[in-house]
C-alpha cells in the first residue's frame, strides 16, 4: 500500500468521522432551537424545550443509526465479506440458516 492509498483512506475516514459528528449533534440543538422559540413565541411552558431535547435526542439517535447501516454496508462491500442479503454475521439482526 502506498502512501497516497493511506492518506486517501485517513481522509475518507475524517470526513466520515466528521459526518457522524454533524449527524449526532445537529438535531438536538436544532430541536433545542426551535423548542426556544416556541416556547418564547407562544409563552409555553418549560415543558417545550424538554420535549425539544426528547425529540432532538431521538433524532440523532436515528441519524446515527442510518449512518452506521450505511458504513457497515459499505466496508462489507470493501472486505467482500457481504453476502448480499444484507445481514451480516449477526450484526443488528438475526442470523440467518438456510
Amino acid at each position: 500500500m502506498d502512501k497516497r492509498q493511506i492518506l486517501r483512506e485517513c481522509a475518507e475516514n475524517l470526513a466520515l468521522l466528521t459526518q457522524l459528528g454533524i449527524s449526532v449533534a445537529a438535531p438536538p440543538m436544532l430541536c433545542l432551537y426551535a423548542a426556544g422559540w416556541l416556547r418564547d413565541r407562544y409563552s409555553l411552558g418549560g415543558w417545550v424545550m424538554a420535549a425539544g431535547l426528547i425529540f432532538g435526542i431521538g433524532g440523532g439517535v436515528m441519524s446515527a443509526w442510518r449512518f452506521w447501516l450505511i458504513i457497515r454496508k459499505r466496508f462489507e462491500g470493501k472486505d467482500g465479506r457481504g453476502s448480499g442479503s444484507g445481514k451480516s454475521d449477526g450484526i443488528g439482526g438475526e442470523e440467518h440458516q438456510d
